[in-house]
């Protein structure tokens, strides 16, 4: 976790940028292509009095990572750029399931009021909508778990 923040920090780009670039490189180079796309939830409460709101405020969108002509900082560069500038589209109506799914299940360790949290992540078994779907999970402060479950019909016990 500390090498990831230390890099984060150094290119100016978040630490869920660099994870998301380390996912979407990944996933781009098994399958071989030049761009992968990803469905991701993203969060909508990062206007001004959005915290002030009460609800959920995340959505799905699909954004592109790109790998082909970059090196890891390159791309993590041009998807901090499409993350701030939000240029993903919406996932389409049909199809959704073709794509990898990512979701980072951050923990807010804020003690408010003497309230603490207890992140619990209750994995589940089986097989996935997506051809791969991740999920990075907080259980501590210091401590980030790669959760990944494969679509039985697409990936091999060999190839997981």
């Amino acid at each position: 976790v500390s090498l990831i923040k230390d890099a984060a920090l150094k290119l100016a780009v978040p630490d869920e940028i660099l994870l998301l670039t380390a996912i979407g490189v990944s996933m781009g180079k098994v399958h071989q292509q030049g761009a992968q796309s990803l469905h991701v939830i993203a969060p909508q409460r990062d206007e001004p009095c959005a915290s002030d709101l009460i609800g959920l405020f995340a959505d799905y969108r699909r954004l592109e990572v790109p790998i082909e002509g970059l090196h890891y900082a390159g791309v993590a560069l041009a998807l901090n750029v499409i993350v701030k500038e939000r240029l993903w589209r919406q996932p389409p109506v049909v199809g959704q399931a073709a794509v990898p799914f990512v979701n980072f299940m951050w923990t807010d360790f804020e003690e408010p009021n003497g309230f603490k949290p207890i992140p619990a992540y209750k994995g589940k078994e089986g097989s996935s909508v997506s051809p791969i779907q991740v999920c990075v999970v907080q259980p501590s402060r210091e401590c980030w778990r790669i959760v990944c479950t494969f679509k039985s019909e697409v990936y091999t016990k060999e190839q997981v």
